[in-house]
């Protein structure tokens, strides 16, 4: 069996590499086909314990490599820090000869590259260089990623995935306005606020916008009370499990009007449970979301994303075809059973006929 050491988040960073990672520690069954170990190196906090994740599970990783010695390294990628931890990770791989692959999910990761000097860009591109697979979450990366390195041949669309669940369970008699992911300027949650003001008075007293997610600024309460939405708008933290399924089970529409993006977890799992989208075509996002399963809309475009808020919301008939559509998209092509057997391929491919 493949003997596979995985190294990304933990649970506290709570955003989408988190979900994609408890995805395969949970739902996808990824254990019971290799050999897997996950090991954490980055966390959510003070600078402190920051350093004191990232050593800890520096040394769990070198420990392995030692003794266990995997057959691959899979590692999840952003931008900032992050390349800079998986590069040690990386070289310590290589020198016990384990096969790298680095699984990139960094929604900033092209800005981010483009505010480096010309050095760090060099540095950059020699980590990619390196690795002996790069997995990226759609066809839009491709040109980008691709033109970082000498041959595109190590470079593999793998599209986030979800637990798609026997039947569509969505309702079109339902409500509410969902928003998950994080509460601030980058995932337009701003903008929703906006958006909602300028169409509170058209809307029944029963459509409702409900935002799940941290918010790094403190400051969303303060926003919906200036915008006089308090009736209208209920912010309620990070969502767990249970928390996320009754909130899609009440959903009429998902809205994430976002800025930057990879392929963002919350779009899938709505779809998977019939929720029709309102986003934005940023990123990879376009192949999984259009006309057919939900709404795209301008990033920053208030008053498009307010009427497309409007349109969905005035039209179950609408909503409920939509709903259909998305559920069978996820179905096809984002499903865990599609995705894993994907990677599957992937590390048989890396590990050799022997592992």
């Amino acid at each position: 069996m493949i003997k596979v050491l995985m190294a990304g988040v933990d649970r506290s960073t709570k955003g989408g590499m988190w979900s994609v990672v408890e995805n395969y520690l949970q739902d996808a069954g990824l254990s019971r086909q290799v050999q897997l170990r996950y090991i954490p190196t980055a966390a959510v906090g003070s600078k402190l314990r920051k350093a004191a994740c990232f050593a800890w599970g520096m040394g769990r990783i070198l420990l392995d490599l030692i003794l266990r010695r995997p057959d691959v390294v899979h590692l999840h990628v952003s931008e900032r820090g992050s390349v800079r931890r998986k590069a040690m990770i990386a070289s310590a791989a290589r020198f016990f000869r384990s096969k790298v692959i680095l699984h990139m999910h960094g929604a900033e990761f092209e800005s981010w590259y483009a505010s480096l000097d010309e050095a760090a860009q060099t540095d950059v591109k020699r980590f990619l260089q390196r690795a002996d697979s790069i997995l990226i979450l759609g066809g839009y990366w491709r040109d980008f990623v691709g033109g970082l390195l000498e041959t595109e041949d190590k470079l593999r669309v793998l599209y986030n995935a979800v637990a798609v669940p026997e039947n569509n369970g969505y309702r079109p008699e339902n409500r509410e306005i969902l928003f998950l992911g994080e509460v601030g300027e980058r995932k337009g949650a701003y903008d929703l606020l906006e958006a909602m003001q300028r169409i509170d008075a058209q809307l029944p007293p029963d459509n409702h916008l409900v935002l799940y997610g941290p918010n790094p600024d403190g400051d969303i309460e303060q926003r919906i009370r200036t915008l006089g939405l308090d009736e209208r708008v209920q912010y309620c933290g990070w969502a767990d499990r249970q928390q996320r399924e009754a909130a899609f089970a009440a959903a009429a529409v998902n809205v994430l009007p976002s800025y930057h993006e990879g392929l963002p977890m919350t779009i899938l799992e709505a779809m998977a449970r019939g929720v029709p989208c309102i986003t934005t075509p940023v990123a990879a996002i376009p192949e999984a979301v259009d006309d057919q399963t939900g709404a795209l809309v301008s990033p920053g475009d208030v008053q498009q994303l307010a009427q497309a808020i409007l349109q969905l919301l005035s039209s179950p008939e609408e909503r409920k075809i939509k709903s259909e559509q998305a559920y069978r998209r996820a179905r096809e092509r984002f499903s865990l059973e599609s995705h894993c057997a994907q990677l599957m391929s992937i590390y048989q491919e890396l590990a050799g006929p022997h592992a």
